[in-house]
């Protein structure tokens, strides 16, 4: 109904229907719309709501008079790729990005400034300075001083007990029932934006500067 209103609208079934409308119009008839929000028990209606679940479900196309506008395939089209894209997504084995947001989909806007959000980003890939600039030195991968451990992200940030004190002050909300911490609430939208804890828990143990 509202793009009937838009005589500018490229659409080609909206311009079907005001080329309809006009030559109606022409040869003196009148045609009035009428909105019914809730049509539950109209007889016409049910049947066409009959007719269009049985179209759905029928595994055939229907023949079309008119092609389908690119427009309207658009929505389809990107529900299919981000679909194949989420079954890709969980297919892989080891994926540590996975650990961090399981469903894909964009971020929100953090209202971090860029520096912050250069930081944050860094620890959701998992490459960092600290953990990945032996790469550009070539050097050897380094380890936790204190555990003598592969340094990682996932490391310094839930596992290393060395910031435990750090850990606590900051991060404790974000425990789980094990007494382990959550990387993916760590890292999520709630405790990456302003005021959230997690950049306060990074400058507070000396890492803010080496991400």
């Amino acid at each position: 109904m509202q793009a009937l209103c838009n005589f500018n609208s490229s659409h080609p079934l909206v311009l079907a229907i005001l080329e309809w409308l006009v030559l109606l119009g022409r040869r003196g008839r009148k045609v009035t719309f009428c909105w019914v929000p809730a049509h539950v028990g109209v007889d016409g209606n049910e049947r066409a709501d009959a007719l269009a679940k049985a179209v759905v479900s029928n595994s055939r196309p229907p023949a079309r008079r008119h092609p389908v506008p690119a427009v309207d395939l658009r929505p389809y089209i990107d529900a299919t790729v981000r679909s194949c894209w989420q079954d890709r997504w969980d297919a892989v084995g080891a994926n540590k990005l996975r650990d961090i947001r399981q469903r894909l989909g964009l971020w929100s806007y953090s209202g971090l400034s860029r520096r912050s959000e250069t930081a944050l980003v860094r620890l959701r890939i998992g490459h960092t300075l600290l953990t990945h600039g032996f790469l550009m030195e070539r050097a050897h991968p380094p380890y936790c001083n204190d555990c003598l451990v592969p340094l990682t992200v996932r490391h310094f940030i839930v596992k290393c007990p060395s910031l435990g004190d750090h850990r606590r002050r900051h991060l404790s909300e974000y425990r789980k029932g094990d007494s382990s911490y959550s990387l993916s609430q760590v890292l999520g939208e709630e405790a990456c934006s302003v005021g959230g804890n997690t950049l306060s828990y990074v400058e507070e143990a000396g890492l803010l500067q080496k991400l």
